[in-house]
């Protein structure tokens, strides 16, 4: 199976039945292989059921095969290239990702990634934000992780579980005997599931309009991600909302 497989969510008719074509569309690019598109899998099905975005067909992408659980940042460049050589016509490209791509110029691709494995390159961090911009590829980034986004749904979430633990949670250290790191562990607790589960993200996407506002009082900067609290995703979402 090819690496990328690329879901169309628009499919908006007229009242009569006439299909009605975007004015464009975002690819959305995902480091996780659960957590982030069942999350938006499921956001984009809310979305879609108020008409949203009005203008703006959003196609989230699904990693298979070999690249299933890759979760360098640098593949999701790699993925950009390919949506865009094989609308382009690239043989090669084609055959990475699956089935037709609808990928046209003007179309915008975003990467959405967790930084914490740069927690000790800061430097490499900054240059990989420049690779992706001079591919004209915006950032959502997450730092440590994406369950630090998850946390901003939950009712109290940041002053009851996430300041308190601040410290542990920058540092984000594997926990004793396991794979799994302190935030992970952390969120597991707080919600009595495992994050990277298939479909456990999807019921959080119910609670977006708190996360988004809950994230205004951490840091949205990506550019200063490295060993700070910080969520911008719910720029991105807001971005969808009103396009």
């Amino acid at each position: 199976m090819p690496p990328l497989n690329c879901l169309d969510t628009w499919g908006r008719e007229t009242e009569s039945g006439v299909p009605v074509e975007p004015k464009r569309r975002i690819f959305l690019l995902f480091e996780g292989e659960n957590s982030e598109f069942d999350y938006f899998d499921a956001l984009i099905n809310l979305l879609n059921r108020r008409k949203l975005p009005k203008y703006l067909a959003v196609i989230p992408t699904k990693r298979e095969g070999k690249d299933k659980g890759a979760s360098n940042p640098k593949r999701l460049l790699a993925f950009a290239q390919d949506i865009r050589n094989a609308a382009r016509g690239d043989a090669e490209a084609e055959e990475r990702v699956c089935g037709e791509v609808s990928y046209e110029e003007g179309d915008e691709i975003v990467a959405i990634f967790d930084a914490d494995i740069y927690k000790n390159s800061p430097d490499a961090y900054v240059a990989l934000l420049d690779d992706f911009s001079k591919e004209d590829v915006a950032t959502y980034v997450t730092y440590p992780s994406f369950e630090l986004f998850l946390f901003l749904h939950i009712e109290n979430g940041l002053d009851d579980w996430v300041l308190p633990h601040r410290t542990e949670i920058i540092e984000n250290q594997k926990m004793p005997g396991s794979k799994r790191r302190f935030i992970e562990r952390l969120f597991s607790d707080a919600v009595q599931c495992n994050p990277k589960k298939e479909g456990a993200c999807a019921r959080f996407a119910n609670g977006y309009a708190r996360a988004c506002h809950e994230e205004g009082r951490i840091n949205q900067e990506t550019r200063s991600a490295i060993r700070v609290l910080t969520s911008n995703i719910g720029l991105l979402i807001g971005r969808l909302e009103s396009s």
